[in-house]
């Protein structure tokens, strides 16, 4: 039986992990560490919004397997069938944790060809298996931890002690997606969010939520990602996106023009002359146009600056660079 401050200190631990490690290390420095209080020797952890579309690579974190496990299943059409009624049955009972064994009978998974031509290619012999849903933000993560001995099943005790390390899990890694997201420091013209492949935002700076709303390009809580990769609209809109795939957590970085790169020569003038204290019609007259065209180059200000007054604006204006 394991002693309960092992267990304690392997969920302190994680959470230490959280803060220590970025996005594309976190998920298996934890299973690395969850594997020295209970013994897995592969397995795989998937987040994503939604769990009915087949698991790809590129969008799956795997533990100890090889490039490619996700693509050998999905490829052969039984195989497939028979983990989707795997992943049926865990969508039915969220947050419980299952021997496979008990959701497709043994004399059944032996003679399939999940089994044959997927489970015995990877040395996989025994598979725990959890699906974690979390209502509010609607995001799935689905935990599958494998042993390659036959003759060494996971206990009932083991299964209780990963079911009760799931929502650890799960919080742990929404502690590290918003550490990495607000390390990547106070830039005000830079902002980022973290999404899975269908935009789903799972975790973000507020700023970039506010932004995207702004540009017309989230409905509900899912971004339309094919519109950052639109060379059209990005020059339209005057940013420059990136973004880096985490085994399914996409990393999005909008990075807007400066405002020394988005005000015109006129612009410029006019907020030079608005930090200086003077009013509408006093830059009128220093710029020899009208009033109604300086209310007019404040009101673009104002959208630029991302304010609605002018001392707002002059705020922004004088804040240190």
């Amino acid at each position: 039986m394991l002693d309960k401050k092992e267990i304690n200190r392997c969920i302190v631990d994680i959470y230490r992990l959280a803060y220590e490690q970025p996005i594309e290390n976190f998920k298996q420095a934890a299973m690395n560490r969850f594997s020295e209080l209970i013994p897995i020797d592969m397995g795989f952890w998937i987040t994503r919004s939604e769990m009915d579309t087949p698991y790809f690579d590129d969008d799956s974190f795997t533990y100890n397997l090889p490039n490619g496990v996700m693509k050998n299943y999905i490829e052969m059409v039984s195989a497939s069938e028979t983990a989707q009624t795997i992943s049926r049955h865990l969508q039915t009972h969220l947050n419980k944790t299952f021997d496979v064994l008990e959701i497709i009978p043994n004399d059944i998974m032996e003679s399939s060809d999940l089994y044959l031509l997927h489970c015995k290619k990877y040395d996989i012999e025994h598979a725990m298996v959890t699906m974690h849903a979390n209502l509010n933000s609607q995001i799935f993560n689905a935990f599958s931890f494998c042993r390659n001995d036959r003759s060494v099943n996971f206990t009932q005790e083991e299964r209780e002690i990963k079911q009760f390390f799931i929502p650890n899990f799960v919080e742990a890694l929404r502690v590290n997606l918003i550490s990495s997201v607000s390390k990547q420091g106070k830039d005000r013209y830079c902002l980022r969010g973290i999404v899975d492949k269908h935009g789903k935002i799972i975790e973000s700076e507020e700023r970039f939520e506010q932004f995207i709303n702004e540009l017309n390009i989230v409905n509900g809580n899912t971004l339309d990602i094919e519109n950052l990769y639109n060379p059209t609209f990005l020059k339209k809109n005057k940013i420059q996106v990136s973004t880096q795939n985490f085994d399914g957590l996409i990393y999005v970085e909008i990075n807007k023009l400066s405002i020394e790169e988005s005000l015109s020569k006129r612009k410029k003038e006019v907020c030079k002359l608005l930090c200086e204290g003077l009013s509408n019609k006093e830059i009128s007259n220093k710029m020899y146009i009208s009033q109604d065209a300086v209310s007019n180059h404040l009101k673009e200000i104002n959208k630029i600056l991302n304010v609605t007054s002018r001392y707002q604006a002059i705020a922004v204006l004088l804040e240190p660079k």
